[in-house]
């Protein structure tokens, strides 16, 4: 069997940039393998050709494309889903203050980093009291922690599972596909920076919401007080010193719009990462909307039929802020099964 792949530059979908071909029973299973590609060329080759040209690439000099040819399927994975806190888009719409809905990615409000900083408090409470509960250490062992690159969700993410086992030796993946549905006027869905700077903007926006409530409630002159500033200063640098893994977020991320058809496919491809994943339980923050997407189209029908009620609640009404749902995927066959 031969594996063939194609590198297309940009919208250019029918001339491909680099392309290679491999000897399927060379390649390794179930490990990530780096594999080199030809630059595009006018010479036509066989099949064979290419195979033996591809053998010869430096993979240190050449185009590389990394991939992992996977041998069995995992069936199930529990994913724990956290929306974000409280943003400055929520708190504009609770106050009916529309100007202030006219901006890109919202940061959390004050009541959003504290609405964080309770769900940290809340595990770790449970971990000291109740260590050997069942639930929560499946959450403690996670394989891995997702986020979108969205600021108030990077935001919730570091402030809520701060110590978080694997936050501590595996860090923070961005993954755009869990970044919030975009319709045609959602300003709060657009990025506004990608790669390292993603970082600078999380941490300079919690320490300038954390001055700027000390200054309005007159906290500055208060000894005390201000000591209790300089330690949330001091928490924030800390949680922002978590290793991040920018991945899919080092280039533009966000679109102008999403479409129907668009929302369908990007949850596709997120419940793919999940399978083709070798981890069992994630940690995923994101998004009101796209959750309720989520579960509107991949909950079980039959379920569903068994809990109405909380199935309409998981589809219509958003997960409370700062708030966690735990959810079992079940995978069989294709996508349209899950």
């Amino acid at each position: 069997d031969i594996l063939h792949l194609a590198l297309l530059k940009g919208s250019e979908t029918t001339r491909a940039a680099a392309f290679g071909a491999y000897d399927l029973n060379t390649l390794p299973r179930d490990i990530p393998i780096t594999l080199p590609l030809c630059p595009t060329s006018t010479k036509v080759m066989s099949t064979e050709q290419l195979i033996q040209n591809t053998k010869k690439l430096d993979e240190r000099l050449e185009c590389t494309i990394t991939i992992k040819i996977i041998r069995t399927l995992k069936h199930d994975s529990r994913v724990y889903f956290v929306r974000h806190g409280e943003s400055k888009w929520n708190q504009a719409r609770r106050e009916k203050n529309y100007r202030k809905l006219i901006h890109f990615d919202h940061v959390l409000t004050i009541e959003g980093i504290r609405q964080s900083r309770r769900l940290h408090a809340f595990w770790t409470q449970m971990r000291k009291k109740n260590p050997d509960d069942e639930e929560l250490n499946r959450f403690l062992s996670a394989d891995m922690i997702l986020s979108s690159p969205l600021t108030r969700a990077l935001q919730t993410c570091l402030l809520g599972l701060e110590a978080h086992p694997t936050a501590k030796s595996k860090g923070v993946t961005l993954c755009r596909d869990l970044r919030e549905v975009k319709s045609l006027g959602g300003f709060d869905a657009k990025g506004k920076c990608y790669g390292k700077a993603i970082m600078s903007r999380v941490e300079e926006k919690m320490k300038k919401k954390i001055k700027e409530t000390a200054t309005a409630t007159g906290q500055e002159g208060n000894k005390s007080k201000s000591d209790k500033i300089a330690k949330e200063l001091k928490m924030v640098e800390r949680v922002c010193s978590t290793k991040i893994d920018y991945n899919d977020a080092n280039t533009q991320w966000w679109v102008l719009k999403d479409t129907k058809s668009d929302v369908t496919e990007r949850l596709g491809d997120f419940v793919s990462y999940l399978r083709y994943h070798s981890g069992n339980t994630f940690i995923c923050v994101g998004h009101s909307m796209w959750i309720k997407a989520l579960f509107t189209q991949y909950l079980c029908g039959k379920w569903t039929s068994l809990n109405e009620d909380v199935a309409q609640n998981l589809k219509n009404e958003k997960l409370s802020n700062a708030g966690v749902v735990a959810v079992d995927f079940s995978f069989k066959g294709t996508s349209k099964d899950w």
